[in-house]
């Protein structure tokens, strides 16, 4: 959960001035940094070059770096982290995670409890209107494959900043494990504009908001 301490620990990573404009699908922002990782930085900054893998959804010229080769400030909120880079190794995607290890055969859905917290803590502490943040759902799509099945449950938050646009996304996911157990997390992601529609939207197809009974249908059943 996010408390106080936490929020004002991760507030100093994530520092946001905010400021309205007349384009009616974007605000302005400037966001310094989160994680002490700016995008469009060299990953070389926070991992090793070589440790960067390429995956089996994402073009080859897009490589991700993993959570233990990365040497990044962290915040207890979150357990995991990854970074993404195009093929002149500039960050593109910077995420974290908390994994919440729901059970599948008494499923309690925590994480948009969690997700709505941490929305409305950060946007008040930023003075930002939550409703800035505007939900959508989506599953996978058939051309991402039926072999890795999810869903999202996703509050983001478009700006643009020095005439280049980026996307602030708080999520959460749901999946299986190999072992067939449930995958619960809550995530926060900061990408540019081009990830999101090329990355994010190509292999995801809109839903109606689903409820619990609709996670589990569509995850063990369909």
């Amino acid at each position: 959960m996010v408390n106080g301490i936490n929020m004002k620990k991760y507030l100093k990573y994530l520092l946001i001035i905010f400021f309205i404009t007349n384009s009616p699908n974007y605000l302005y922002a400037n966001i310094d940094n989160i994680f002490g990782i700016k995008i469009f930085d060299d990953v070389s900054k926070y991992a090793k070059i070589e440790y960067g893998r390429t995956t089996n959804f994402l073009p080859k010229n897009i490589y991700t770096f993993a959570d233990k080769d990365l040497k990044i400030e962290r915040d207890s909120i979150f357990n995991y982290y990854y970074l993404r880079t195009n093929k002149n190794f500039n960050i593109i995607n910077i995420t974290a995670g908390k994994s919440l290890f729901p059970q599948k055969n008494n499923f309690q859905n925590d994480c948009p409890k969690i997700k709505n917290k941490f929305i409305s803590e950060l946007a008040q502490s930023l003075d930002l209107n939550p409703r800035s943040f505007i939900s959508n759902y989506s599953k996978t799509n058939s051309k991402f494959g039926k072999e890795r099945k999810h869903l999202w449950d996703s509050s983001v938050y478009k700006y643009k900043d020095n005439e280049k646009k980026y996307v602030l996304a708080v999520y959460c996911s749901y999946g299986k494990f190999n072992d067939n157990s449930l995958d619960s997390r809550m995530l926060i992601s900061w990408i540019t504009d081009d990830y999101y529609k090329k990355y994010v939207l190509d292999r995801t197809t809109q839903v109606k908001k689903f409820n619990d009974k609709f996670i589990l249908k569509y995850l063990y059943e369909e």
